[in-house]
């Protein structure tokens, strides 16, 4: 007859891997993110347009430039961001 395992064994068998899993998930995110975020931002500098905030979720950008700014320069913005590898979505606001 088999050895039957106890409830310690089984909730490691689950509990141990989803823990790992969720945080190797949770730290790898925001690793990818940050890294995206550095590349869109020295991308946007190269438009020459100022004080422009940036900020990533997954692969979504979001950019912000002063509500001075013309369309030229959110269209400036925007390809800029848009043509960094990885980028899905761009959205430039005012």
């Amino acid at each position: 007859m088999p050895a039957r395992l106890s409830r310690a064994w089984w909730a490691a068998f689950v509990v141990v891997p989803l823990v790992l899993g969720a945080a190797a998930a949770f730290l790898g995110k925001s690793s990818i993110e940050s890294n995206l975020q550095q590349r869109v931002e020295r991308s946007v500098a190269g438009t020459g347009v100022a004080q422009v905030s940036v900020s990533v979720d997954g692969r979504d950008v979001t950019a912000v430039v002063p509500a001075r700014s013309g369309n030229d320069a959110i269209d400036s913005v925007r390809d800029a961001a848009s043509h960094v590898d990885g980028v899905r979505t761009v959205k430039v606001h005012r």
